[in-house]
């Protein structure tokens, strides 16, 4: 399932429309206030549809007219193999070194069977990802599988948050207490920011103005580009009632990342709000779903909640495991009552019971 622009969530127009490109040739890419020039980036990004990839989108080193560019691009389909999704995910986790096994390289955001905003966040390893592609067209699931970009020191995982408006933009960044290659903690354990329980990371100030600024700018960017596209896109159809509608993006949330480069990566937006609302079935903002429309507009509030966290099986630690020879699992084990088919995590209230 797709969704519409609007709304909270994991949001698969979002990136349709990073990818989309105006008739005015914009290179996406804008100028920081002391003059240097910053390019939007996305780290591939597959789109899954009951199962099955349905989009990629990835950033290249040699897009725009000229093939000298740094864009967002989307590939064509007969590339939206199980086979090469892993193997370009794994060659570019190897572009910064040796792949451990224990690793991580990709997690998978799934959009929950309920039907809410919130989303389960999963983590792989070279493993684990060999096994959840090969197993999901089985699990029927929908979200975006993304690759782990290496953070800025190498160390700790971190990543940022930004609540924008057009005058405004909160942000903040959490980061692991656990170091990234540290395997005495499980794989969930060295990754988790926002998307976990707080005792597991610590809050981090943006100190300066240089990266808070670059990141606003960015926000800005995206606004003005959505905007831009999509009325392009409508009055290209002659619907200028629905052009006219459409304001642009009143606010959103969007998380980021900063890379060992200095590189600042979209990773995914999980809350957005209009300044208008839109009736149209078939305009670029819905065109992913056949039944959606524009909902939310500027007078429904921002939800600045984590709408992506861990699922509620997942088991996590920490304290440090000295053994060599068990093995770190974040999963807990399921066990259902025969009586009432009631589920329970690691047995923690089934009891022994003995038959004479």
């Amino acid at each position: 399932m797709s969704h519409a622009l609007a709304g909270d969530g994991i949001n698969f127009s979002f990136f349709n429309l990073l990818w989309s490109k105006s008739n005015s040739n914009d290179d996406f890419s804008l100028y920081l206030p002391n003059g240097s020039l910053d390019r939007l980036r996305v780290p591939d990004t597959v789109i899954f549809l009951f199962g099955l990839p349905h989009q990629w989108y990835f950033t290249s080193k040699n897009g725009g007219p000229n093939r000298d560019q740094t864009m967002i691009l989307r590939k064509r389909r007969t590339n939206l193999t199980l086979e090469n999704i892993e193997e370009v995910l794994l060659e570019k986790a190897s572009s910064r070194g040796t792949v451990r096994d224990d690793d991580i390289v990709a997690y998978f955001i799934e959009r929950t069977a309920s039907g809410d905003s919130c989303s389960n966040i999963e983590y792989f390893d070279p493993r684990s990802l060999h096994n959840f592609l090969q197993s999901c067209s089985k699990t029927n699931k929908s979200g975006i599988l993304q690759r782990f970009i290496n953070p800025h020191g190498g160390r700790y995982n971190s990543q940022i948050r930004a609540m924008w408006t057009p005058k405004l933009c909160l942000q903040e960044r959490r980061r692991t207490k656990q170091d990234l290659h540290d395997t005495r903690f499980a794989l969930f354990e060295r990754a988790i920011t926002f998307d976990g329980p707080e005792i597991h990371s610590v809050s981090l100030p943006l100190r300066g103005t240089v990266l808070a600024g670059r990141i606003q700018s960015i926000c800005t960017e995206i606004s003005k580009h959505i905007s831009k596209v999509v009325k392009e896109d409508t009055a290209s159809k002659g619907r200028k009632e629905v052009d006219n509608e459409f304001l642009g993006v009143a606010k959103m949330v969007v998380n980021f990342k900063v890379d060992g480069n200095g590189r600042i990566w979209i990773l995914w937006s999980d809350s957005v709000r209009l300044e208008s609302t839109s009736r149209d079935d078939t305009s670029i903002l819905s065109k992913l779903e056949s039944n959606s429309s524009l909902q939310g507009s500027v007078s429904e509030p921002l939800n600045m909640d984590t709408l992506v966290e861990l699922p509620a099986s997942t088991k996590l630690s920490q304290v440090p495991n000295h053994s060599t020879t068990s093995k770190l699992e974040n999963k807990m084990k399921v066990a259902s009552c025969p009586s009432c088919s009631k589920e329970d995590f690691d047995h923690l209230h089934f009891q022994a019971v003995t038959y004479k």
